[in-house]
């Protein structure tokens, strides 16, 4: 809102420039700083929503229009949307992702994205490249904190690496497709070398599937 008070000082200055000089005087070439300086709709429109919401002290409830819960409207339990009147998404984070991963698991789209992939391996090496030299130590700081959240995924991880190197567990083929090149799933963290051989695109799409 400071470009309006700003802007009401360009037109008291702008109707006294007459002594200074008429149209062309300071008056006029305020007003048109000021007016360069508005910001968009809206971006007002979300600042006036965080004066409101500070001034009446209370985090106001927003209902989710796909599950109809009525949650505090912020960022944790809604995804960003400046398109929005009060910058967030209309549906809660959980109907969000629960969507997207119904998406994502569409046949049609699963052979588009693999299709990309083949097509743009090298762009997107030279992407995460690029990414890691950018931002030193992201991957370092992402799994620390996978790995404080959850303790027993990561030490049930750590003792099967430790029992493949040792020889004591064999990697077997995907039990779904046969593909070789497999990934080692836990469907109790609480047995670490019990396992199932997943390749990478059942793997995903079996965790997909168990956050829907």
């Amino acid at each position: 809102m400071r470009w309006l008070r700003l802007c009401r000082v360009g037109r008291v200055a702008r109707s006294g420039a007459g002594a200074t000089g008429g149209r062309g005087g300071l008056g006029a070439a305020s007003n048109y700083r000021l007016q360069a300086e508005r910001p968009a709709r809206g971006r007002l429109r979300h600042e006036a929503a965080g004066i409101e919401l500070r001034v009446s002290g209370v985090t106001k409830c927003v209902e989710c229009k796909t599950c109809g819960v009525e949650k505090p409207a912020t960022t944790e339990h809604f995804y960003s949307n400046p398109g929005m009147a009060n910058g967030l998404r209309n549906t809660c984070k959980k109907c969000t992702l629960r969507a997207v991963c119904a998406y994502q698991a569409q046949p049609h789209i699963k052979i588009a994205k693999k299709k990309y992939r083949i097509a743009n391996r090298n762009k997107q090496r030279e992407y995460a490249r690029k990414y890691r030299k950018k931002n030193p130590g992201y991957e370092t700081q992402q799994s620390r904190q996978w790995r404080n959240a959850n303790p027993q995924a990561s030490k049930a991880h750590y003792l099967v690496q430790r029992a493949r190197k040792l020889g004591r567990l064999k990697q077997g083929p995907c039990e779904i497709c046969g593909l070789e090149k497999t990934q080692a799933h836990h469907d109790d963290y609480s047995k670490p070398l019990d396992v199932r051989w997943l390749c990478a695109a059942h793997h995903a799409e079996h965790h997909r599937q168990r956050v829907a």
